[in-house]
């Protein structure tokens, strides 16, 4: 199975609770679960001003292949003055000023959306929820996406037979039209039900049912998708 992971700062220096999840998951899986996966990035470590420090091009990184992309803008001072403004009434917000809190906010990445838009990824995990790469992407993928709320409390995932237990957080899928969760780990997650089918197989599923399961064998894991209609709201 081949991932895809959208994150606009990714790498071992990135501080950031959902940056960090998105590594060590994808570092996992491909680690664990022999999934191909790669990532598409910016060029920004700093998610003040989005500004490029890193160079873009492809690298590989602990077994996973990373796009970096240049920004077409950071964050536009214009920014502040309307963030504020929405924050006084937020449900007064009308369509075009949350678009252009989106938009000012950052990283607007276009070249990094069009590269997505044809990679042959089978799955595509946004991270986090509030920037542009997200908003703009998870709508206009090819393939089912998916919005990874990472959670507070660690799960484990034991997708080979090995004893390594490796803590992942527990995705929240939403997409216009499907999603998927992920391979499951070794404890009931309070989000939704876990079922397991013969020896060294789980499912995790997301709020809606929608999965991906990993079964570990002899000769390796072997992966199923199952995608499903989710509740969303248009953004």
């Amino acid at each position: 199975m081949k991932v895809a992971f959208v994150t606009p700062r990714y790498g071992p220096e990135v501080m950031g609770g959902a940056e960090t999840a998105a590594r060590q998951l994808a570092e996992h899986l491909v680690a664990d679960c022999g999934a191909e996966v790669e990532v598409f990035s910016t060029c920004a470590l700093d998610h003040v001003t989005w500004e490029d420090v890193l160079e873009p091009g492809d690298s590989e990184l602990n077994g996973v292949t990373v796009h970096r992309f240049a920004s077409d803008a950071g964050r536009n001072p214009d920014f502040y003055g309307l963030d504020g403004k929405l924050r006084l009434a937020p449900r007064e917000a009308t369509r075009r000023e949350s678009q252009r809190w989106v938009e000012l906010n950052g990283p607007v990445t276009n070249r990094l959306l069009a590269a997505l838009s044809e990679s042959d990824a089978q799955v595509a995990a946004f991270y986090p929820y509030l920037y542009y790469p997200s908003v703009k992407g998870i709508g206009h993928v090819p393939m089912p996406g998916v919005l990874h709320r990472p959670l507070t409390t660690s799960r484990h995932c034991t997708c080979r037979s090995s004893e390594a237990r490796i803590p992942t957080p527990m995705p929240s899928a939403t997409t216009p039209s499907r999603s998927v969760g992920w391979c499951s780990g070794s404890t009931p997650s309070p989000t939704g039900p876990r079922s397991s089918s013969g020896s060294g197989s789980r499912t995790r599923r997301a709020t809606d049912g929608a999965a991906v399961r990993c079964s570990a064998s002899a000769s390796g894991p072997t992966w199923s998708v199952s995608a499903a209609l989710t509740r969303t709201r248009d953004l």
